[in-house]
């Protein structure tokens, strides 16, 4: 199946998307060639984005099983999107 079969319905596969981006860099499998190709761009300014996006999904985990473990049983996760003028 290519890319742009398994793309979703209403998602650009020319535009790239920051979640997109994220899974490639945490070695996930849902993710574009547009993805890959900005991710790859960050990495070559960046290098230790793929750390940072893994430190940063292992506190994510730990906090969230924490909470549970305090009690807390509905988590919302909302990212805001901003978008230049």
């Amino acid at each position: 199946m290519s890319e742009l079969e398994r793309a979703h319905p209403g998602v650009d596969p020319t535009v790239p998307s920051s979640a997109r981006v994220y899974d490639y860099l945490l070695g996930g499998k849902d993710h574009l060639a547009v993805d890959r190709a900005i991710a790859e761009r960050l990495l070559s300014v960046a290098p230790d984005t793929r750390l940072v996006a893994r430190a940063n999904r292992q506190f994510l985990t730990q906090a969230v099983r924490h909470m549970a473990r305090q009690g807390v049983r509905q988590f919302i996760d909302k990212q805001a999107f901003v978008r230049a003028p």
